[in-house]
């Protein structure tokens, strides 16, 4: 299961992705070679603190993505860092 939460102008996803574990993480989706699927290597996980639990809120036109990391309550906020994104 994935959920998209926001949108750039240069068309990346971001948001939360279930993991084969069972476990919710950011994601990046980038659609690139532009055929509306998801192909291998076009969705990345973007959780960079190795946490059980994380989430993409946000993407800006730079590519630079915020989110939350490790399920705690309140939950940990920062800029998720990983490949370049934009």
């Amino acid at each position: 299961m994935s959920k998209a939460m926001a949108l750039n102008d240069s068309g990346k996803v971001v948001g939360t992705s279930q993991t084969a574990n069972g476990n919710m993480h950011a994601f990046l989706f980038q659609d690139l070679n532009h055929n509306g699927v998801a192909d291998p290597g076009e969705m990345t996980d973007i959780d960079t603190a190795g946490s059980y639990e994380s989430g993409a809120l946000s993407i800006n036109s730079g590519g630079i993505a915020v989110g939350y990391y490790g399920g705690d309550t309140p939950p940990k906020y920062r800029i998720l860092e990983g490949p370049p994104f934009s």
